[in-house]
């Protein structure tokens, strides 16, 4: 499979941002992590833009943290992920979970 792409990743988390410019971080993990990335990249011809958002402008900060104001702004029907991004992709809040 042929894939290629620009995307954009805006982030509040400036250690993330300097750990995908380098290409490398001071943590064991985040390097293993950092690796699949640049494979994933190598492998589907994806090149990356970063761009530093502040954390009081993030709107996906509170998202981000499972912090949802209310169901209301919830998409009805989550639009379903593309299988090659399944394995990057947990739920990390059943809608049960939220308040109404």
């Amino acid at each position: 499979m042929h894939i290629e792409g620009h995307i954009l990743i805006r982030s509040d988390n400036q250690g993330v941002i300097g750990a995908l410019q380098a290409g490398y971080s001071r943590g064991i993990q985040q390097n293993d992590i950092l690796r699949r990335i640049v494979s994933a990249m190598q492998d589907y011809n994806i090149w990356l833009s970063l761009s530093y958002v502040n954390t009081h402008d993030n709107l996906a900060d509170a998202p981000s943290r499972a912090v949802f104001d209310s169901r209301k702004k919830l998409l009805p029907y989550p639009p379903s992920v593309p299988y090659y991004l399944k394995p990057y992709v947990k739920n990390s809040v059943s809608y049960n979970e939220l308040p109404p």
